[in-house]
């Protein structure tokens, strides 16, 4: 499998979990279950017959845009961060539209439409970016852990890991930095850490995708040792895939015992058993991902990012890339994070 295949992969799945969960996004079980039944929603609601996606996939495209056009590594979170506060003017002119919020105007996507739309944007995410400082692990700006630092970062593993002059945990401390941006509890870029981490591995290592997540959880529990949360993410973790190898429970049970994804460590809790279960069948895994009644976008998109890199674009069936929303624009966006 090529490395432009698996960067489609991971962008287009990441954003067909985030379509398929924005949709239920805000719905209990039970509503889940009476509006599309006992197997939870299987397939889009189209709006104009386009399945849309939420701020998960626009951040997404926001980061792996900084990345493409970064030219000085130095400078690399500013750069991140300037990219971020072009999202940020595109909410604030609904959010907040008598706000003299001034625009840096680097994006060349900020308007596209609907990568400028209002589509429940995380309030962290906002109020961070309002602030204008660049929070990090050490100065943090806040004490959430919430799952906004997580949900956008999958091209700094698609970028840096097509390329071999990194090592994977410098790598993973990159994305836990731009994590902490603006999300300051260490829950919050610990399992960032853990996931870039993921992505890598599997983009330069040709093995099985438990062994390979199994690994990243071990390099996290050593580069953040000293923590005292990192025995919880660790525990968390491995239930997981523990629950993955489980064949007498239903997938829904599994899930509420790892949570509801609307915590970083939850998100990526219930991605790796998504990812672990499902392994080769790459909509399954998002259907699992995202039918529990929580933070169904995150939960879904996380699953089809990772997911997505281990089986590649030609693993997803064409009536789930076809319908997306700016398709061509993911399918781009992810070249050049390559090439």
């Amino acid at each position: 499998m090529d490395k432009i295949d698996k960067a489609k992969g991971s962008l287009l799945a990441g954003a067909i979990g985030d379509a398929l969960g924005f949709e239920i996004e805000l719905d209990s079980l039970e509503k889940i279950y009476q509006k599309y039944g006992e197997d939870g929603i299987q397939n889009y609601r189209l709006y104009d017959k386009e399945a849309i996606i939420s701020d998960d996939t626009q951040l997404t495209l926001y980061t792996a845009e900084a990345l493409i056009y970064n030219d000085d590594e130095i400078n690399l979170l500013r750069d991140i961060h300037s990219h971020y506060l072009d999202w940020l003017k595109t909410q604030l002119k609904v959010l907040m539209p008598n706000n003299n919020f001034e625009n840096p105007n680097i994006s060349k996507i900020q308007h596209i439409e609907g990568i400028n739309d209002i589509r429940e944007p995380g309030m962290t995410c906002i109020y961070s970016l309002m602030n204008r400082k660049i929070g990090s692990m050490e100065k943090p700006l806040n004490d959430s852990k919430g799952c906004g630092g997580l949900m956008k970062n999958a091209p700094v593993g698609i970028y840096y890991g097509a390329r071999s002059d990194k090592n994977i945990l410098d790598i993973a401390e990159i994305s836990a930095q731009i994590a902490a941006m603006t999300h300051g509890h260490p829950l919050a870029y610990i399992p960032v850490y853990c996931m870039t981490d993921i992505i890598v591995r599997i983009f330069r290592e040709d093995r099985d995708l438990e062994e390979m997540i199994i690994d990243a959880i071990e390099d996290t529990d050593m580069r953040f040792c000293k923590s005292k949360y990192i025995d919880y993410f660790t525990d968390l973790s491995k239930k997981a895939i523990r629950l993955a190898k489980k064949t007498d429970n239903k997938d829904i049970d599994n899930i509420i015992n790892l949570g509801q994804g609307w915590v970083a460590e939850e998100t990526l809790a219930i991605a790796i058993y998504s990812s672990i279960k499902y392994k080769n069948d790459i909509i399954k895994a998002i259907k699992t991902a995202v039918n529990h009644g929580g933070d169904s976008d995150s939960t879904g998109a996380v699953t089809g990012n990772i997911l997505g890199v281990y089986l590649g674009e030609k693993s997803i069936p064409k009536e789930f890339i076809e319908p997306l929303e700016n398709r061509y624009l993911i399918e781009e966006i992810a070249e050049k994070l390559i090439i």
